[in-house]
Order: structure tokens, then sequence, then C-alpha cells
């Protein structure tokens, strides 16, 4: 769930443009940084997992329509997606955990997919290579929505 988010981010970021690819980085280091601190001092909060998915889905929805989105509701989703993110992730540290280099290492993947994901939408140009960015908004948003109706399945997720 947060590499589709962190590409999806990318996706959406690359489709508006060089300024909100800017801002998308600071955005979502913040909100990684902020969630995995977070994660420290609050009690667990259920349905992270599912949080993550759903954003997922729904930033991917909005790639693959090419919702004209503009620099504030990209911020306000860059930052909420790493906020959840960063808080899942931040669950995961220990008492024998070196935090900071935890955070850093959680902060620099998730920006290396976004750099990877925005450079991809960022530099297509012909009707095939954006036809190509939808697309693949359109697989995260189903990969994404599948995952969460197997998690909420009577079943569960197979193992």
């Amino acid at each position: 769930a947060y590499v589709l988010g962190a590409i999806a981010m990318g996706l959406l970021a690359g489709q508006c443009g060089r300024n909100v690819v800017a801002v998308s980085f600071a955005v979502l280091a913040m909100g990684l940084i902020g969630g995995a601190i977070a994660s420290g001092y609050t009690v667990t909060v259920p349905y992270v997992g599912a949080t993550n998915l759903a954003a997922a889905a729904g930033v991917g929805l909005l790639v693959a329509l090419r919702f004209p989105v503009g620099l504030t509701a990209v911020t306000g989703i860059g930052l909420l997606l790493g906020l959840a993110q960063g808080y899942s992730n931040g669950l995961a540290i220990r008492i024998d955990t070196a935090e900071v280099l935890f955070i850093a290492g959680i902060v620099g993947a998730c920006l290396s997919i976004l750099a990877l994901a925005s450079a991809l939408a960022l530099a297509a140009r012909a009707s095939w290579q954006l036809i190509a960015v939808r697309a693949a908004g359109s697989w995260i948003a189903a990969i994404a929505l599948i995952v969460l109706a197997l998690e909420f399945s009577p079943k569960g997720m197979p193992n």
C-alpha cells in the first residue's frame, strides 16, 4: 500500500507540473516525519492500513481521470498521505531501533519512489505516453481497491 500511494502521488504531482512536484516533495517528507514521530506518542489508530489503501485508490483515480487539481489540493493530499504512511511505518519502531535512521530510511525510500513516478509523468509528451500515465493510475486504483476488499472480507487476506 505504501508503494502504491507514493507512485500515485508522484504521477499526480507530475501531471500538475514542476512546481507542484517540488512542493509535493517537501509536503510528503514533512507528513512522513510527522506521522512517524506521532506513532510513538499516540494510541494505536485502527484501520491505518485501510486508510493508506483508500488514499492510494483515490489518488490513483485522480490520475486516471486526469482530474484538474491545484497546488492546494496536492499539498493537502500529500500531507495526509504522508501522515498516514509515516504513522503506519512508525509503528514498527521498537526500543532498540535507531529512530532517526529508521525515519530517514522511510523518507528516503518514499521520496525516491515519488521522484521516479513524477519524472515519468513530467516526461510524458506524446498522446500514448499520457494515456500510459493515466492507465497506471487506474491500475493503482484497481489494485488498492482489490486489496482493500480482501482486507475486509470475512475470510481475510489469503496467506
